[in-house]
């Protein structure tokens, strides 16, 4: 099943918000553009991620449930 994930503010600065439904929780990682995973967070349906500890750039996100990728795209920090 799709899951529709919406990801907020786009750019982000000091924080970023994924809103989905359907999932108590879900696993996010944060990869910056070499790859390198700079975040691993279980997180729920609106709570604020906080990004300060990050520079600023593209980084891509994978939101899974059990190992299983539910959503996967590019946030960037500013």
């Amino acid at each position: 099943a799709q899951v529709h994930i919406s990801v907020y503010p786009i750019p982000a600065s000091e924080k970023v918000r994924f809103k989905w439904q359907g999932y108590n929780f879900l696993s996010l990682e944060l990869y910056n553009i070499a790859g390198v995973k700079v975040l691993k967070k279980q997180i729920f349906s609106e709570m604020d991620v906080p990004l300060t500890s990050l520079t600023k750039g593209t980084y891509l996100f994978r939101l899974s449930n059990e190992n299983h990728t539910l959503y996967s795209g590019k946030l960037i920090k500013k």
